[in-house]
């Protein structure tokens, strides 16, 4: 992936700059971090919030800490309504943290992927998605022909039991 590349690219030249404690050029590396579209999944796998961080706290430049400010601000939003729902952050949140970024990497459910980037799954509604509302369609379809059969051994269970006390009352005592 072209952009989780780029991110990490960038990361590492920030974290120089950290290293030298030589911030010149940083500005720029942020002003292409805000162009690029950030998803959770990139946040995680890229540590970029740290490098970011690690920035702010050690500028000077005004505009560097504003900017770096700024796009951690923006990137904490795709936590909030996990964090919302949940209000803390213990196991439960981390594994629901986990749960959607799994989620999101499964190379059989690119519908997800592709829904929750254009925004057609909002932040809020995919937080509180349940296993089944984030499953792809082909592990729905299969849970739909699981569920069905289920229900029809179930009634065929039963009516078998029907006709076996019909037999009896028809034919008398065995």
């Amino acid at each position: 992936m072209a952009t989780e590349e780029e991110i990490i690219r960038i990361a590492k030249k920030m974290d120089k700059m950290v290293q030298k404690k030589n911030a010149a050029g940083a500005l720029d590396l942020l002003k292409e971090l805000k162009n690029i579209p950030m998803t959770l999944e990139l946040l995680q796998s890229t540590r970029i919030g740290m490098s970011v961080n690690a920035i702010r706290k050690q500028s000077t430049d005004e505009e560097v800490t504003s900017l770096a400010k700024s796009l951690i601000k923006s990137w904490k939003k795709l936590l909030a309504p996990i964090f919302q729902e949940l209000k803390n952050t213990d196991m439960k949140y981390k594994n629901r943290v986990r749960s959607r970024i799994a989620n999101l990497k499964d190379a059989k459910n690119p519908n997800l992927r592709k829904n929750v980037l254009c925004g057609n799954i909002p932040p809020d509604k995919f937080a509180k998605m349940t296993a089944e509302e984030m499953a792809s369609d082909e592990l729905k379809e299969m849970r739909k022909n699981l569920t069905k059969e289920a229900i029809r051994e179930h009634q065929m269970a039963k009516t078998g039991v029907l006709l076996k006390e019909e037999i009896v009352k028809t034919s008398g005592p065995v």
